[in-house]
């Protein structure tokens, strides 16, 4: 049925080129003929996919949470934005004017920025980018920061530029920073992670399916989708087939913030947007 140009249509042709009959009649097969030849005519419209043990065994992952504690003046501004809609900075004032602004103020402000209401980007303590500092100093191999916000991603630049600083003064190579998001795609032809970038930051938005970042065996989140579709093809864009080191996550998580909402509602496999909006309105009872 798949072409009948090559067995035809007559049933009764094909029983008996390929099957023998007994004695029962026609419809009693007793055992088969030609098989080399029905192999080379089933191959005109087959094809075989071979998979190994080794392509569908991915290596072990391990998910770390790094608890992020944010410092005074950014934690008065969240708790305050957070109660009242309202924040004053130093730079002016932060609102929000409905519950889907406010959350998205809350997760830009535990990166440590934050917009006013005149569009001036408002920066508060490092916290989360000292943490990421800490983890790049420490990690010896290619690495993947996944970031939310393109603020977020020229923090992650700009804390790969203050190592590679440190780096010269000790005589080692300084870390090579490539990024992909919605502005800059510095991967290969082939969508991959070219081999002379150190650190990766990688919008998770444009982290889709394609991807491949597997020469890097570290992922650090320096925050979380609110999407499980977007957060599942994030991960897999490093462990997946390819991949042979065992790979390690790590969670960037502000302490008594939107974070944590969000990454156990992640963990749980839950509607990271109804986790939210049920945490806003426990707090405000």
């Amino acid at each position: 049925f798949l072409d009948c140009g090559i067995f035809g249509t007559s049933y009764h042709w094909y029983r008996n080129r390929y099957a023998i009959s007994g004695p029962l009649g026609h419809d009693h097969i007793v055992g088969f003929k030609n098989q080399d030849e029905l192999g080379q005519m089933m191959g005109l419209l087959t094809h075989e996919a071979k998979i190994t043990d080794t392509d569908i065994e991915l290596p072990p992952v391990q998910h770390n949470t790094v608890n992020v504690k944010l410092s005074a003046g950014c934690a008065k501004a969240y708790k305050s934005l957070e109660k009242e809609m309202v924040a004053m900075v130093s730079g002016g004032a932060i609102t929000a004017a409905n519950a889907l602004v406010k959350t998205l103020r809350l997760a830009q402000m535990t990166g440590g920025h934050c917009l006013d209401d005149d569009g001036k980007m408002i920066e508060f303590e490092q916290d989360k980018a000292r943490e990421l500092k800490q983890l790049l100093e420490a990690i010896s191999e290619p690495a993947v920061v996944f970031c939310r916000f393109t603020q977020d991603l020229k923090i992650v630049e700009r804390i790969v530029g203050e190592i590679s600083k440190t780096r010269v003064g000790m005589q080692r190579p300084p870390l090579v920073y490539g990024e992909l998001s919605g502005k800059r795609n510095d991967m290969t032809a082939n969508a991959t992670m070219p081999d002379n970038v150190d650190v990766m930051g990688v919008q998770i938005q444009s982290g889709g399916v394609g991807v491949d970042l597997t020469r890097a065996s570290y992922g650090i989140y320096f925050n979380h989708p609110w999407s499980r579709g977007e957060y599942d093809q994030s991960l897999a864009r490093i462990h997946r087939p390819g991949q042979k080191r065992p790979v390690a996550y790590y969670h960037l998580v502000g302490t008594n913030t939107i974070d944590e909402v969000v990454w156990r509602a992640l963990e749980k496999k839950k509607r990271i947007v109804d986790a939210v909006f049920e945490h806003m309105e426990d707090g405000r009872r």
